[in-house]
């Protein structure tokens, strides 16, 4: 049996789960195969060996196998929202990278389960790419998970993870004029009145939405 063959013999309960589950995994099925027959004529499979889950999915969906499929304006908005999804996936870079669920046990000392349970209460932002998890770095210091974090994000639950992302990586300017990146202010242990000032920050950002 080959790797693909072993792969959809793993998955076929998850896509014959129902009638209408069958017919999606059916059509995707069908444009994926038209998608990994094109790139073999073009040895565009070479390239895309290397690439993030986050870059596949942006070429998958500018793939002009499925493009073929898609009229212009359909063929613009799925490229634009590939695209903002890898510059989204981009950005942790910069600010410690992202991390799997056992290296976030690994850091806090928590089971794996304890963190899914974070993960599925809100307690921690998390970026679901297929069946992983992965949870950006900067809501952690050498103590573990930054002071404040769950007071903050409980004012965000039903929020998107870009939402909750946006406000926690901008800046905003303290009483007394300082300036920081609000998971830096949440990093440095802030007081009770700082952590005020910053969920009165969020508060208004919440309002703007």
């Amino acid at each position: 049996m080959t790797q693909v063959q072993e792969v959809f013999t793993a998955l076929e309960p998850r896509l014959t789960s129902s009638a209408a589950t069958e017919t999606v995994a059916i059509r995707l099925l069908k444009l994926l195969s038209q998608v990994v027959e094109a790139w073999g004529k073009d040895d565009s499979l070479s390239q895309t060996a290397a690439m993030t889950d986050a870059e596949l999915l942006s070429r998958f969906v500018e793939s002009s196998a499925i493009a073929g499929s898609l009229d212009a304006r359909q063929q613009r908005s799925l490229a634009r929202r590939a695209q903002a999804r890898v510059r989204f996936l981009a950005e942790f870079s910069n600010f410690g990278g992202l991390y799997k669920v056992g290296q976030v046990a690994s850091l806090t000392g928590w089971s794996r389960q304890t963190v899914n349970n974070h993960i599925k209460l809100e307690k921690l932002i998390a970026i679901k790419e297929g069946n992983d998890n992965y949870v950006p770095a900067f809501q952690f210091d050498q103590h573990g998970k930054l002071y404040g974090l769950e007071a903050v994000l409980e004012l965000f639950k039903g929020m998107s993870t870009e939402a909750k992302c946006s406000f926690l990586l901008g800046y905003m300017t303290l009483e007394g004029g300082e300036q920081l990146r609000v998971f830096e202010i949440l990093g440095r242990n802030a007081g009770e009145h700082e952590l005020d000032q910053v969920k009165r920050e969020a508060a208004l950002y919440l309002q703007e939405k």
